[in-house]
């Protein structure tokens, strides 16, 4: 009321027209870009819809907080020449030790010269292992600060490697536990919006912070899914920098609402978007609706002579019937006695237990054995992996892991095992191999395998066209045999499905679009009634959309019981009386030790999973259902977790 009270009732009426004009305008831009595509108008307007229902949820909540607290709470303003400053503080510091580290540099160098073309749509095609967390945030420093954009804003697909990056971004960024220069969000535990008073606690809330780290998963529900708190984010998505870290990992199925998403924030939203990786999707081409915004520009200047120069592995196809558990575990014991290091990467958490399993009764003493899964918490992942990297060249090791390691997981080793699976996947595969290049050419084995993927058919057809693919070509890796794989697979496969489909012939698309199918039944019944059909503009279904929007189908989350600090903050929690303040530290603390599941019902029947209670509504796994080795069992285990 400070704030408003004292405004005139002209100066009020003057703010309102300028935001009607400023809103017509953005209607007329989106009508006249879109092609006069009907669905493309349609679901255009249906984001500029959701853009302005975000930023009234924000601006709601945050005067409701600031009336209440008698305190503004604004994240301050992103200083952009600071944080370069400081980034090329630490950068100019790196040494050049070999080769590779040249190239590495190149990158980054042809990163800065694109970072003042204008705003929009790129793309960063480097190989793995050619240093783009650094180089992408060199462009994304520079392009903030020459055009005065509000944030830098990083999405990347799995929270493992939100961990790395962002804990690398912030040592360089942050100079004192105080710094709010990096925010990270990715919880799969809700944490409900609070009064928490601090800047921090606000910014994960609203994602005004200058530098963002958030998951694709949470990027597509800050756009497509149900309640108010996601959708809060969405506006801050405004006028930024957003890059997509290993961008091949976004889920076919969310292909099209990713491609109107991009469409949507370059082309009406002023900012500015980089696709990278190392098999670079040609969003721009394939998927039932192609990227409609321009065709992404490369950064890098010739991407297939940066593949040739910085090839440092040779991939072998093995020419045998399908492998069991027990046939790789053999093989990578052989390659073991020739290397000092092996990793194994599976399609399936079954075959990489059965895998280690195997492994433990094969491997001689002075093998060091590790596996990762995703149904380990976050926690027990991050410290498997600082144990391995601490141990890589010092002792032998065999990792046994599934797809989680080979996106972006800054390891080395001497030899890859790779059950077949997309040419993407094997390629990315391939970049945990000889990654540093320590040798002149590091080993990467393709295997087929008898996994059970019959619940996995993206992953599925992937194998069977990267399998043709690669009796096709001598370099698997080379931008061009990508490319040939990707056609491959759109031009195979039923387009439909890149549309979110949901049942009877709908999709997410649809229903966020044009809404055909019940907007016909609309009008037959209309029509038959005798009633007028009003042709009004927006006939999205948004509440059944956003109600039925999940990038990850049918999984509940559950807390691990994994130390004593998960247990005492799970202890709190099944109590009362806590501050809102309180009930968010406590679940903020327990993010790292969830794991996301797909037969909670039956494990609560089975006792194997328990209400906390309290005021939350989260779940937790009963003790003795967690094992060292494989995190989240189904037989209970008869040894102690660890403290």
């Amino acid at each position: 009321m400070n704030r408003v009270g004292f405004l005139s009732m002209e100066k009020i009426k003057v703010a309102e027209n300028a935001a009607l004009n400023e809103l017509s305008k953005a209607v007329r831009d989106i009508y006249e870009k879109c092609d006069r595509k009907a669905s493309n108008v349609s679901f255009q307007w249906g984001l500029l819809t959701r853009l302005l229902l975000s930023a009234l949820v924000d601006a709601d909540r945050t005067d409701t907080m600031e009336f209440q607290d008698n305190r503004t709470y604004r994240s301050k303003k992103a200083d952009w020449k600071l944080l370069k400053n400081r980034f090329y503080d630490y950068t100019l510091n790196l040494p050049v030790r070999n080769s590779l580290d040249e190239i590495r540099r190149t990158i980054s160098d042809q990163c800065f010269a694109a970072s003042s073309m204008p705003k929009g749509l790129f793309s960063l095609t480097v190989p793995t292992g050619g240093g783009k967390t650094l180089s992408s945030l060199r462009f994304a420093l520079e392009h903030a600060e020459h055009y005065g954009m509000d944030h830098i804003i990083y999405v990347i697909p799995y929270t493992t490697i939100i961990d790395q990056n962002a804990k690398a971004v912030k040592s360089i960024l942050n100079r004192s536990p105080r710094d709010n220069n990096v925010t990270e969000c990715h919880s799969n535990i809700d944490v409900y919006e609070s009064d928490d008073p601090s800047t921090a606690s606000f910014a994960m809330d609203t994602w005004d912070s200058p530098i963002v780290f958030t998951t694709v998963v949470q990027f597509l529900e800050v756009i497509y899914a149900g309640g108010t708190k996601r959708l809060r984010r969405m506006h801050n998505l405004t006028n930024s920098v957003i890059i997509f870290d290993e961008v091949q990992k976004i889920p076919v199925k969310c292909l099209s609402l990713f491609n109107e998403a991009l469409g949507f924030l370059t082309e009406f939203c002023r900012s500015s978007v980089v696709l990278c990786t190392a098999t670079q999707l040609p969003f721009e081409e394939y998927g039932r609706h192609p990227l409609s915004s321009s065709v992404p520009r490369e950064i890098i200047g010739d991407v297939g002579g940066l593949f040739s120069s910085m090839k440092r592995v040779k991939i072998e196809k093995v020419d045998s019937p399908p492998m069991s558990a027990e046939g790789v575990a053999s093989m990578a014991c052989d390659l073991i006695n020739k290397s000092g290091s092996v990793l194994i990467i599976v399609n399936t958490k079954t075959m990489a237990k059965n895998v280690h399993s195997a492994l433990q009764t094969m491997i001689p003493d002075d093998v060091k054995l590790y596996h990762l899964s995703t149904n380990m918490c976050q926690m027990h992942r991050s410290k498997k992996l600082d144990e391995m990297i601490d141990v890589l060249g010092k002792m032998k090791v065999i990792c046994v892991s599934t797809q989680l390691i080979e996106a972006g997981i800054d390891v080395d080793f001497e030899t890859v095992i790779r059950c077949t699976a997309g040419l993407d996947s094997i390629a990315q595969a391939a970049g945990r191999c000889n990654r540093n290049a320590l040798k002149e050419t590091g080993k990467v084995y393709v295997v087929d395998t008898n996994e059970n993927l019959g619940s996995l058919p993206e992953i599925e057809r992937g194998r069977d066209f990267a399998n043709q693919v690669i009796r096709e070509t001598d370099d698997i890796l080379k931008p061009a045999s990508i490319m040939k794989y990707f056609k491959l697979y759109f031009t195979n496969s039923h387009k439909i499905y890149y549309d979110y489909p949901i049942d009877m012939g709908k999709t997410e698309f649809d229903l966020l679009s044009t809404n055909t199918i019940l907007w016909d039944n609309y009008k037959r019944a209309s029509e038959k009634s005798g009633r007028p059909v009003n042709n009004i503009t927006l006939k999205q279904s948004f509440s059944v959309a956003n109600s039925r929007f999940n990038v990850i189908d049918g999984t509940d989350c559950l807390v691990v019981p994994y130390n004593d600090d998960a247990r005492a903050a799970i202890s709190a929690l099944q109590g009362n009386g806590y501050s809102i303040a309180e009930r968010r530290r406590l679940l903020i603390s327990l993010q790292k030790y969830a794991v996301n599941v797909h037969n909670l019902n039956r494990m609560l029947t089975e006792h194997k999973a328990y209400a906390i209670g309290g005021e939350t509504e989260l779940y937790c796994l009963a003790e003795g259902y967690y094992d060292e080795d494989y995190g989240l069992v189904n037989e209970p285990v008869m040894k102690t977790m660890l403290l």
